[in-house]
């Protein structure tokens, strides 16, 4: 097509290449290219404390995690710097009662570009992915939605979950 020959032709260099083949290519892609299955998750549970956070984070690496209510639903997520830092009393609160952050939603096979604006809207680093009846399969990270885009992103730390 015409940004391949554009590249033959040196009117693009590699980079500029791929960005642009990344943009078009994202357009076409989905959701269930970047969806973490529920069964691989590491996950919170909402009566969890910012200790409890801590060490899990110290565990994996990870700095974002979903977090399951009492019947085992993805409910929300955590990020780690919400709970670093906080005074004794703070410490031993549930992370429910404190930190949780919403979730937006996507179904499975949205397209990336739709599921980014959702994120986007929500102002959300994390969203849930569930089937049309509602059922959640896993969550789609920010990160990965916009590696997709743009290609593998460096010297973000372990933001994956």
């Amino acid at each position: 097509g015409l940004v391949e020959e554009s590249r033959r032709e040196g009117l693009l260099d590699e980079h500029e290449y791929g960005l642009v083949s990344g943009a078009l290519d994202f357009y076409k892609g989905t959701v269930d290219q970047v969806l973490l299955a529920r069964d691989g998750l590491v996950t919170i549970s909402a009566d969890a404390t910012p200790v409890d956070v801590e060490r899990a984070c110290a565990v994996t690496g990870f700095s974002r995690f979903p977090v399951l209510d009492a019947m085992g639903e993805i409910a929300g997520y955590l990020h780690i710097k919400d709970v670093l830092e906080n005074d004794e009393a703070s410490r031993m609160e549930t992370i429910a009662d404190k930190w949780l952050r919403p979730l937006a939603t996507v179904v499975v096979g949205s397209g990336l570009y739709d599921a980014l604006r959702t994120m986007q809207a929500r102002g959300s680093h994390m969203a849930r992915v569930a089937d049309p009846s509602g059922v959640v399969l896993g969550v789609i990270m920010l990160e990965d939605v916009l590696e997709e885009l743009v290609g593998e992103i460096r010297g973000t730390g372990a933001e994956q979950i």
